[in-house]
């Protein structure tokens, strides 16, 4: 008995010695940069907002044929993965053990090594399925996109393990690569942005981020096969480089000076001509014309979509509304909504003394609403994304190049309309969002339609006509080298009394409002860094770099809010001025109540605290506007500001039309306000992410029967 024992023992020994060294040989050979770089792809397809409006917008339309493309990139990407993994541990080996291993001659440690790439290879996938899996209950049709998704996944990934021991297996899929990274670096940044968005609309936006990801995973691999010393040189160099180069000139002091052009107007004399225009209806309200002044908080397509809905909502129930807005404050995605507002409202005719009218409930929409509908949700996420990688690697390039005093050289090479391809195609792909994207493109328009059509190709100032047109838009940016907001205006901003808002036509800037295109503005005041490039001016010899609205403030109270006190302190006659703010934030208790973590504190903590702080601000002007201009002992009618709260629920360029729809209840709701709610929010209203649905509709709904009550005259 105590020999069987012994015996047992040893064989178990022996087994367990057996195993330790077959997992240290596994675990020593593996190279992390394919599982990483799976794991990743496999969030991005499962849990991402963005794709997830891809997969509605796919299903929605019936796109098949984009589908099966973006299939067949997601392919390619598993193909990348299995091959680089087998590649890059087979250096490992060699390095580890030299070419003589008898690890090469275990079959398990080989068939192990294949199983774990395979894996790798199938997670990708995975991601795909589940977000399929998603929007299975939104969309029946989803099913079958499921089903031929999943039978396109099992053919790839038995067609990887059937072949994997094929020699040019691994050639094969350099060559794809090489072709994948060739055709992302040449043909994105090259193409002119008609001929781009034609490409990248074709291909479509599962494609697209296939591509760009296996472009990223080849350079990535390529260069985890370099000797270590090289790659570390290598990215040392590319992030001082970046740094240094990057590294803001010294603040010119006569760049900081608040003064207007001498033919600027300003906004107090705007409003005054913009009054003037008015005085029939002012008579007709009887000293009480209701004047309003607009917030559109920031937040990507969904942000855009909610206030061109709100907005358009309050146009088709009441003919006259856009001649009681003053000013439209937008920044990032809620200056995309407002630009397309009125850009498509100032095309109707507007009928000043009208009164509002009762729509049944379930009237279709109107025409105004449908067309902002059809530009909303077209697909603005691949003229984006054509050209993205390139021009990010190519950036870094010419930051090195910068360092090193070869510019010119690198200037002399490269086309000038690198590294503002991006923000280019969105402007075209918004202008043209109206039309069919299966008709022709013209160089010239990039559209198959006249000028007359593009409405967002018109200026700020022939859109404003001198107070002559229906109200003036206002689209923030925030001016790197100083953080302050720089806005794109027909009229100053700068005798406010706030020091850190500007125009663009005040000095030292001196850009006419008639220089910049609808378009154009709305783009560059959603310019988030690493997605579009910055906004840059060159004038008199000095250079100013311009991005994203939402660094100085996401909301766009702040230049609503001078605004209102300019109008305020002017003392206008005959006039009720009111705030309207689009947000979704509204309170600062979810931030103090926010509980921290002690995980990565090196590199999570520093980037949540720069992203919270860019919220944190929009979020404090809302709650000052709501507590400063705000008569809490006022109720429903009598409120000075009007909240509308939507929630952001992803960022991204484009929304999907089931999504979209879902919007135009919340913040434009028919539902009757109960009597119960005829009230303003309370003393610390709750962010819009604490609300459910019902209670946001039942909200905002109240909030459009009181302007609506306005707009009758009290009636």
């Amino acid at each position: 008995m105590k020999m069987l024992r012994r015996l047992a023992d040893d064989t178990l020994e022996w087994v367990q010695e057996a195993w330790r060294k077959h997992l240290t040989h596994l675990w020593r050979m593996m190279h992390w940069v394919p599982p990483v770089f799976a794991a990743v792809t496999l969030w991005l397809f499962a849990c991402n907002g963005q794709l997830r409006e891809v997969y509605l917008a796919l299903v929605e339309a019936h796109r098949w044929p984009q589908l099966m493309l973006g299939l067949a990139s997601i392919g390619i990407i598993s193909f990348a993965l299995f091959t680089s993994y087998i590649e890059l541990t087979g250096n490992r080996v060699l390095a580890l053990y030299g070419s003589m291993s008898t690890v090469y001659l275990n079959r398990w440690l080989q068939r192990t090594r294949d199983a774990l790439a395979l894996a790798w290879a199938a997670l990708p996938f995975l991601g795909l399925l589940y977000g399929l899996w998603q929007v299975r209950d939104s969309l029946p049709g989803a099913t079958a996109y499921l089903s031929i998704s999943a039978l396109f996944a099992a053919i790839v990934l038995a067609l990887l393990w059937r072949f994997r021991a094929r020699r040019h297996l691994a050639n094969i899929a350099r060559g794809v690569a090489v072709l994948v990274v060739v055709a992302v670096f040449v043909g994105g940044p090259l193409l002119e942005p008609p001929h781009r968005l034609m490409v990248t609309h074709g291909l479509g936006p599962l494609a697209m981020v296939g591509l760009q990801l296996v472009a990223i995973l080849a350079i990535i691999a390529g260069l985890a096969a370099l000797r270590r010393h090289l790659l570390s040189v290598l990215l040392a160099a590319l992030v001082l480089g970046s740094f240094l180069a990057s590294a803001p000139p010294p603040i010119d002091a006569g760049a900081t000076v608040h003064r207007a052009a001498e033919d600027a107007p300003q906004v107090v004399r705007a409003f005054k001509k913009w009054l003037a225009e008015r005085e029939p209806e002012v008579r007709q309200f009887n000293g009480r014309f209701p004047v309003f002044i607009v917030a559109a908080q920031g937040g990507g397509i969904y942000a855009a979509s909610a206030t061109a809905t709100f907005l358009a909502k309050l146009q088709e129930e009441c003919p006259s509304f856009s001649r009681h807005v003053f000013a439209i404050s937008g920044v990032s995605g809620g200056a995309v909504g407002a630009a397309l507002y009125h850009a498509y409202a100032d095309d109707r005719d507007v009928r000043p003394l009208s009164k509002c009218r009762t729509l049944p409930p379930r009237d279709p929409p109107h025409e105004l609403m449908t067309d902002i509908r059809v530009a909303l949700t077209r697909d603005h996420l691949t003229p984006v994304l054509g050209p993205l990688v390139p021009e990010l690697a190519l950036s870094l390039v010419s930051d090195g190049a910068h360092l090193l005093g070869l510019s010119d050289a690198l200037d002399a090479i490269l086309p000038a309309s690198i590294g503002h391809g991006r923000a280019r195609a969105l402007e075209m792909s918004l202008a043209c969002a109206h039309i069919d994207p299966d008709e022709a493109w013209s160089a010239d328009d990039g559209c198959f339609q006249t000028r007359s059509r593009l409405r967002l190709r018109k200026s700020l100032s022939a859109s404003w006509r001198d107070g002559k047109g229906p109200h003036a838009l206002i689209l923030n940016t925030t001016r790197a080298e100083a953080g302050s907001t720089v806005a794109f205006s027909p009229f100053g901003l700068a005798d406010m009394g706030a020091p850190s808002i500007e125009a663009f036509v005040d000095e030292p800037y001196d850009r006419p409002a008639d220089k910049n295109a609808l378009a154009e503005a709305a783009v560059a005041s959603a310019r988030f860094p690493g997605v579009l490039p910055p906004y840059t001016l060159d004038q008199g010899g000095r250079t100013w770099n311009f991005v994203d609205g939402g660094y100085a403030d996401d909301s766009g109270v702040a230049v609503a809010g001078a605004i209102y006190r300019a109008l305020r302190d002017a003392d206008a006659a005959g006039v009720d001025v009111r705030l309207i703010l689009l947000t979704s934030d509204a309170s600062e208790d979810a931030a103090r109540t926010a509980v921290g973590t002690t995980s990565l504190v090196e590199f999570r903590v520093p980037l949540e605290a720069v992203l919270n702080v860019r919220a944190g601000i929009g979020t404090r002007e809302v709650v000052r506007a709501l507590n400063q201009f705000s008569d809490r002992a006022s109720t429903g009618i009598d409120s000075r500001v009007f909240l509308v709260q939507f929630r952001t629920p992803f960022l991204g360029w484009m929304i999907s039309k089931t999504t979209n729809d879902a919007i135009v209840p919340i913040v434009a709701s028919r539902d009757p306000c109960p009597g119960a709610t005829a009230q303003v929010q309370s003393e610390r209203p709750a962010p819009a992410a604490q609300k459910s649905t019902r209670e946001l509709a039942r909200e905002n709904g109240c909030q459009l029967s009181y302007i609506r009550h306005l707009l009758r005259g009290g009636e």
